[in-house]
C-alpha cells in the first residue's frame, strides 16, 4: 500500500507538469506532446524506443523517437517528424518535417533544412540554415511561455544580391574602398519576415567615412500588414550616403578584401541623397517565394573622387572612380521575383527570377530621361549529390539618356572575368555564366589527395552594344548578334572551393586570343 500512495504521489506531480508543458507552448501537433505526456515520464526510454541501427535514409514513418544525439548528413533526407529525447538533433540536411528535442539543442547548419518547426524544451537552436515553420527554444524548466521564441519563416530571396546589401547585415557595417577609404557604423535590417512582424518598424543605416570626413546615413519607417502566407510593406526613406550600382559584381565584404589585399575595387560609388516611397507585396508558400515591388526615388546624385592609393599590398595605383551625370532625378522603379530555392547551396535545384524596370526624369523640368530594364535569370540543377549545374542569365536594357551611372557594361568581377574591369558598355547586353560543380568526394575517387577542394569549370560568354535611333529593334539586333555571331566575348577556366563551398580561388582565360589568366579569391557565391 505504502508502495501504492508512493507511485502517486509521484505520477500526479509528473502528469500535472507534463500538461503545463503541453498548455504553455500550445502546439497543436498531438502526435509530439501525446508521445511526450505518454511515454516520457512513465515508461523506461530505452525500452520503448531502442537505438536504431538502420541508416536515416530508410526511416519512412511518420514519426521517429531517438534516445540519443541524431545527425542527418548533408546527403540525407528524413520524411517525417523527429523526437529526440536525451540528445542533440544536427541538421546537415533535409528534415521534412517538425523536430523536437527534449533536454537537447537543435543545430541546424548553413546547408540544413527543417521544412515544418523546430522546438527544444531545456536546449537552445542554433539557426545557421533555413527553417520553414516556427522555431520555440526554452532554457530551463519553468516560465515555458516567457522563453518561447517565434522566429519567423524569411522572405529574403536568393540570390541576396537582389535587394540592397546593408538591408541583409544584422548589425555591424564595414566597408573599405578608394572613396571612402574606412567606412564603419552599424545597422538595423529592414524587416523581411512574415510572422510576428510589427505593425510600424524601423530600420536605418549610420556610417562615418574616413575619406569623406562625413557621416552618411539612412532611415526609414514601413507599415507592415500582415496577411495570410504573406505581407504588404508601405515604407517612406530619407537617405545621404555613398553609392554604387554594382553590387550584382560583387558583395561589399569581397570587394573590400580585394580592395585592401590586391588593390583591386569591382565598384564605382556616387552620392545620392534624397528620399523614397515604395510598395512591396511578398508571399511564401513552402520553397517558393514571390515578391512584387514599386518605388518612387527622388535623388540628387553627385559624383565623387577617389581619396586614397593605400593598400596592404599592391604598387600601382587604383584607378579613377567614374564621374557620372550629375542632377536631381526622379524615377519610378517597378520589380517583380520569384525563387523556388530553399538554399543556395550546392545540393539545390529550382529556379531565381528578378526583373526590374527603372524609368527615369518622371515629372517637369527633368535634365535626363531614361528607361533601364533588367532581367535576370538563374537555374540551378542538382544532378546528383556530388555534382550540380549552375546557369545565369542577365539581359539588360537602356533607352533614353545614356547616362554614366545607369550605362550597361561588361567585363571583369563575376562577368566576364578574364576580361578588364567594365572593359564593354552598352545599351544592350546579354550575359551567360555556367559553373559545373564537382564535389571533392567525388574527386577522391581519383585523386586521395584533393578530397577537401571541390572543383569548379567555368565559362561565360556576353556580347555588349550601342545602337542608334535609325536601328528599328535594337533588342531584335542584339540576340540575332549573340546567337550568329562566331567570336564572341566569351572564357573559360577552373576554380577551387573550400569544404565550405562559399570561398574559392578562380583563374579564367579568354577563349577569343591567347592571353595570361587572371586569378580572383571570393568568399561568397558569384550569383
Amino acid at each position: 500500500m505504502k508502495k501504492l500512495f508512493l507511485i502517486i504521489f509521484i505520477l500526479i506531480p509528473i502528469s500535472i507538469f507534463a500538461q503545463e508543458v503541453k498548455d504553455s507552448l500550445e502546439i497543436n501537433d498531438d502526435f509530439i506532446f501525446e508521445d511526450f505526456e505518454n511515454y516520457l515520464f512513465f515508461e523506461p526510454l530505452d525500452d520503448l524506443y531502442p537505438l536504431l541501427d538502420d541508416p536515416i535514409t530508410s526511416i519512412t514513418t511518420s514519426t521517429q523517437t531517438f534516445n540519443q544525439s541524431l545527425t542527418i548528413s548533408e546527403k540525407d533526407t528524413i520524411q517525417g517528424n523527429v523526437v529526440i529525447k536525451k540528445g542533440n538533433l544536427f541538421v546537415e540536411g533535409t528534415l521534412i518535417g517538425d523536430a523536437l528535442v527534449l533536454k537537447g539543442d537543435i543545430h541546424i547548419e548553413n546547408n540544413g533544412v527543417i521544412t515544418g518547426d523546430a522546438t527544444t524544451l531545456r536546449g537552445e537552436i542554433f539557426e545557421d540554415g533555413f527553417v520553414g515553420g516556427i522555431i520555440r527554444e526554452n532554457r530551463g524548466i519553468t516560465n515555458l511561455t516567457k522563453s518561447q521564441k517565434n522566429i519567423p519563416r524569411k522572405f529574403i530571396f536568393t540570390p541576396q544580391n537582389w535587394f540592397p546589401e546593408h538591408y541583409l547585415t544584422k548589425e555591424g557595417s564595414f566597408r573599405f574602398n578608394r572613396v571612402e577609404q574606412v567606412a564603419i557604423g552599424f545597422t538595423k535590417t529592414k524587416n523581411l519576415n512574415s510572422q510576428n512582424i510589427k505593425p510600424l518598424s524601423a530600420h536605418y543605416l549610420v556610417n562615418y567615412s574616413f575619406g569623406l570626413h562625413k557621416w552618411e546615413g539612412e532611415f526609414g519607417l514601413s507599415r507592415n500588414i500582415k496577411l495570410q502566407n504573406s505581407f504588404l510593406q508601405l515604407s517612406a526613406e530619407y537617405h545621404s550616403l555613398v553609392s554604387t550600382d554594382d553590387q550584382w559584381l560583387i558583395t561589399t565584404e569581397d570587394n573590400s578584401l580585394s580592395t585592401l589585399f590586391s588593390k583591386d575595387d569591382y565598384m564605382d560609388y556616387f552620392y545620392k541623397e534624397g528620399a523614397s516611397l515604395s510598395l512591396d507585396f511578398h508571399f511564401a508558400e513552402s520553397q517558393n517565394r514571390f515578391f512584387v515591388g514599386s518605388s518612387y526615388l527622388n535623388d540628387k546624385y553627385t559624383s565623387l573622387n577617389k581619396t586614397t592609393n593605400w593598400s596592404l599590398f599592391g604598387k600601382n595605383l587604383y584607378r579613377e572612380n567614374y564621374l557620372i551625370d550629375e542632377g536631381q532625378i526622379n524615377s519610378l522603379i517597378f520589380s517583380a521575383g520569384y525563387s523556388s530555392i530553399k538554399n543556395n547551396n550546392y545540393t539545390s535545384s529550382g529556379w531565381n527570377i528578378f526583373v526590374t524596370n527603372e524609368i527615369g526624369g518622371i515629372g517637369k523640368n527633368q535634365i535626363y530621361k531614361f528607361d533601364r530594364t533588367i532581367i535576370d535569370i538563374r537555374r540551378l540543377q542538382s544532378i546528383s549529390e556530388n555534382d550540380q549545374l549552375r546557369i545565369r542569365l542577365r539581359f539588360g536594357i537602356l533607352n533614353g539618356d545614356t547616362i554614366q551611372q545607369k550605362k550597361l557594361f561588361l567585363g571583369g568581377f563575376n562577368s566576364l572575368p578574364a576580361y578588364s574591369y567594365k572593359e564593354f558598355e552598352g545599351s544592350r547586353m546579354i550575359l551567360i555564366n555556367a559553373e559545373y560543380f564537382i564535389k571533392g568526394d567525388l574527386i577522391d575517387m581519383v585523386m586521395p589527395w584533393i578530397n577537401n577542394l571541390n572543383l569548379i569549370l567555368l565559362a561565360n560568354v556576353g556580347e555588349i552594344h550601342y545602337y542608334e535611333k535609325s536601328v528599328s529593334d535594337p533588342t531584335k539586333e542584339i540576340i540575332n548578334s549573340f546567337l550568329n555571331k562566331n567570336n564572341k566575348m566569351s572564357d573559360a577556366g577552373i576554380a577551387f572551393s573550400w569544404k565550405d563551398r562559399d570561398s574559392r580561388l578562380s583563374c579564367l582565360w579568354r577563349t577569343d586570343k591567347k592571353s595570361a589568366g587572371r586569378v580572383s579569391l571570393q568568399l561568397s557565391y558569384p550569383f
